[in-house]
């Protein structure tokens, strides 16, 4: 099975650094999205480790695969990798 490798950036509040948004870069195929829209899943005003914690987890709960530690892109960013699978 191949996959296809999104970046998902959360987006957090600098003072309290509380999450406000999960954004996929490059969902094409509106795949990570979906998955963000689950009413299942809680991130949003959760500080960012728990926060990321809970995405990882539900990321993976739907076949991703967590690529690569979280990065820091900005004073309010986050971003994850994670590999979709493809089907063919």
């Amino acid at each position: 099975m191949s996959t296809n490798k999104q970046v998902i950036v959360l987006l957090h509040s600098n003072g309290d650094e509380k999450a406000t948004k999960a954004v996929p870069q490059n969902d094409v195929d509106g795949v990570v999205q979906s998955w963000l829209d689950d009413e299942n899943l809680v991130y949003k005003g959760l500080n960012t480790e728990k926060a990321l914690s809970n995405l990882k987890a539900h990321l993976i709960s739907r076949g991703g695969i967590i690529v690569g530690d979280v990065k820091k892109n900005t004073q309010y960013q986050r971003s994850i990798t994670v590999a979709v699978p493809v089907k063919c």
